[in-house]
């Protein structure tokens, strides 16, 4: 059995992580397949091709790379529009179709019911825990407390994102960067979007001095985060060490995240009914107070604790008193 992508560190990855005999992992254009006629019993492609320059290439690949009798799997999305154009290039790939199944609604239950957090919990033996989350680790916290209230002994979140990239109004107060971040990620289709965010990678190598981070950064950074950044010699490279992780298999998932944060959440904030704690530097420029205020008056017994003159990074360099805010707001968690 042989994995193909086309990163290289996704490869070097998948190699060192899977040692499983009789699997390996290769480099190569689906486009134009680094195997020989007649290879594969089996070619299975999931979630890909619509990110191809030709479904017509790619298929006669397949086709070539197939052994007589052998099956090609696919698995992947299309606009409606765009649906005609697919089925239009596997009828003249010489390919035979045996079966086609809409699975729309399957992903959709599937969403609902494959719950991450959950499977984690039961994995670590725990019917209850507590849930807290920073800037975009904010909304998993929040949906946690809209779905698996009766699991939870808490739930905080620390200058988080909220579900208002969008608004005219609200997003003024964004600095253009993530502006223009936020509208791309929902006007674009997700290729040319993970492609964008994928050229960050590089600008992002090449951040090694504070210096360099408030060059590159310093349109997000109030006066309380770039003391932070001058002050703490680790915070520099602590950060960008976690960023560059995020990136490490690719920007796909970067994307996907962002998508999911601007994206409407899929419920109301008034719906949840979980006493949610929200923790927020007033002056923060990365993610503006305004938007835990926003959620204050949106999630009904919710809280707001503000942190006046500060902004976002104190939540990094200050776990110690993030507990003991939720110590003192839920005493018997």
């Amino acid at each position: 059995m042989v994995g193909l992508d086309f990163s290289e560190n996704a490869v070097r990855f998948c190699n060192d992580k899977y040692n499983v005999e009789g699997l390996s992992f290769e480099g190569g254009n689906a486009e134009s397949l680094p195997f020989t006629d007649n290879s594969f019993d089996v070619v299975l492609n999931v979630e890909s091709s619509h990110c191809y320059s030709s479904m017509n290439a790619f298929l006669a690949q397949v086709k070539r790379v197939l052994r007589e009798g052998g099956y090609f799997l696919m698995a992947d999305f299309r606009r409606k529009e765009a649906l005609e154009d697919l089925r239009e290039s596997l009828n003249e790939s010489g390919l035979t179709l045996i079966k086609e199944t809409d699975i729309t609604q399957n992903i959709l239950e599937a969403m609902e019911l494959d719950d991450d957090v959950l499977e984690l919990a039961a994995h670590l033996g725990l019917d209850r825990f507590g849930a807290m989350g920073t800037s975009g680790g904010g909304p998993p916290v929040i949906a946690c407390a809209y779905r698996l209230k009766d699991h939870l002994d808490f739930a905080a979140v620390f200058g988080s994102a909220a579900p208002i990239y969008t608004d005219p109004i609200a997003s003024k107060e964004l600095s253009a960067f993530d502006r223009i971040t936020a509208n791309m990620s929902v006007k674009l289709p997700r290729w040319l979007f993970v492609f964008l965010m994928g050229l960050m990678i590089s600008t992002f190598k090449n951040i090694n001095t504070s210096d360099r981070y408030k060059k590159i950064f310093g349109s997000l950074l109030c006066d309380a985060d770039l003391e932070i950044v001058d002050s703490e010699p680790i915070f520099v490279p602590v950060m960008m060490t976690s960023i560059m992780e995020a990136f490490r298999q690719g920007a796909g998932g970067p994307a996907d995240d962002t998508v999911a944060i601007v994206k409407d959440w899929g419920f109301h904030l008034t719906e949840i009914d979980f006493p949610v704690v929200l923790v927020h530097g007033t002056e923060d420029k990365h993610v503006p107070y305004s938007f835990s205020e926003y959620m204050r008056a949106e999630i009904p017994n919710s809280k707001l604790v503000p942190l006046e003159g500060e902004g976002h990074y104190t939540h990094f360099i200050n776990p110690a008193r993030s507990f003991d805010i939720i110590e003192g707001i839920y005493p018997e968690g």
